[in-house]
């Protein structure tokens, strides 16, 4: 019974935890919170309890596993046998062959819908959905579901023109969005990652971003309450800087191995340091007669997190530090882990710590919120380096918000 109580606990406390950051209390309007819990409670009943809404999200599952065959023909082309899937190739799952170039495909086909203005529509009709049910202005409402869609500097990009008119608190909630959320592109990767623990783990993953959305927009508006004006109306938005397809497809294929080569080069830089300052831990641990790693620290630092998703006492301490990982670290290095202790944690402790950890609400995200605004802001930098930490707080949030209401729902149906 515990395992059901915990979680709504956590969802209590969350949202008393984002009164208490609040920078103007007296501002709140406690009948749009209201509503927005609501909304996030009733959207994670339908996502994860109503048999045709979880079709549908089976079905975008299937769509991107069309997506991963077909990278896995352009790499196979490239590497031969070594990109064979992972339980034909005798090497195990390789993330650069098998993970990252789903990147290049995505981001790809996201830059063809871009320019065909297809995301776009889709993109205004889920704005007018955030705007009158959750009542946000209509420039929020497009630069979140543009995040919702893309990813944040996809967002960025589009909504340019009018980024200078979202409000202090409007412009919180929207860098909140980007840390919340993950990129259409990067969950392929994740799914790669988790498919070997977890059937069809991509619709865990979206549903959890989905979930979120609710959250993002009424945590952020606890946080950093604004006024929001419903009456402006924006232009069309525009597609893409080409106008010749072949010239979007190359830039879509640019992007995405620019993306690829990032990735690649943080994940060995920071498993290294962390290899690196796991060793000075441990023997300066040891002298004291102990045995620390930073896992372990971050295992005990989240262990009442973990405790408060319902997540079994056992199991607690490896989750705990799975979840640190990932806001200290990065989701990648978390889902790394989840492999590595697959055979000692229970399904449903890895499917609350999916819908916890498929964001990029992590310490290193942080910066690249403040590079993309000060590219496309250049006059509010500051104004954006400032709250940036109290936005990756709500963030965090948002995040466990979602995880506390996917571990009531999972434990409910086991019971």
């Amino acid at each position: 019974m515990h395992q059901l109580l915990l979680p709504l606990v956590l969802f209590f406390l969350i949202y008393s935890c984002a009164f208490f950051l609040s920078s103007d209390k007296k501002s709140i309007k406690f009948t749009t919170i209201a509503f927005g819990i609501v909304a996030q409670v009733v959207l994670s009943f339908l996502i994860l309890k109503v048999p045709v809404i979880i079709s549908f999200f089976k079905f975008l599952n299937n769509g991107f596993e069309v997506i991963t065959k077909a990278t896995n023909v352009g790499v196979t082309t490239v590497f031969g046998e070594l990109a064979l899937e992972p339980q034909k190739n005798n090497l195990g799952f390789i993330l650069a062959l098998h993970g990252l170039p789903s990147l290049i495909v995505v981001s790809t086909f996201c830059s063809i819908l871009l320019h065909l203005g297809i995301l776009q529509k889709i993109m205004i009709f889920l704005s007018v959905f955030y705007k009158s049910i959750m009542r946000i202005p209509t420039v929020l409402s497009m630069s979140i579901s543009a995040t919702l869609l893309t990813d944040k500097n996809f967002s960025a990009m589009i909504n340019k023109p009018y980024l200078g008119l979202l409000s202090k608190g409007e412009l919180f909630t929207v860098c909140t969005a980007g840390l919340a959320f993950s990129s259409i592109a990067i969950i392929t990767v994740y799914d790669s990652i988790l498919s070997t623990v977890v059937e069809n783990a991509i619709t865990h993953i979206l549903s959890s971003i989905v979930i979120s959305s609710p959250a993002v927009i009424t945590i952020g508006r606890m946080m950093m309450p604004y006024h929001a004006d419903l009456t402006f109306k924006p232009q069309n938005i525009k597609s893409t800087r080409n106008t010749n397809i072949m010239d979007v497809i190359q830039d879509g294929i640019i992007d995405g191995s620019k993306t690829c080569a990032i990735i690649i080069a943080i994940i060995i830089g920071m498993v290294a340091l962390i290899s690196l300052l796991n060793e000075l831990i441990h023997t300066f641990s040891t002298l004291l007669g102990y045995s620390l790693s930073i896992q372990k620290i971050l295992g005990f630092a989240f262990t009442p997190i973990a405790l408060l998703l319902g997540i079994p006492i056992s199991e607690c301490h490896i989750a705990a530090s799975i979840i640190g990982t990932k806001i200290a670290l990065n989701e990648l290095l978390a889902f790394n882990d989840m492999l590595l202790y697959r055979n000692v944690i229970s399904h449903n402790t890895i499917l609350i710590l999916i819908y916890a950890c498929s964001n990029f609400a992590n310490i290193g995200s942080t910066s690249l919120i403040v590079v993309i605004y000060a590219n496309y802001l250049p006059d509010r930098k500051n104004e954006v380096a400032g709250f940036i930490l109290k936005a990756l707080m709500a963030a965090i949030l948002c995040t466990l918000s979602t995880a506390s209401l996917a571990s009531f729902w999972l434990n409910l149906a086991s019971m």
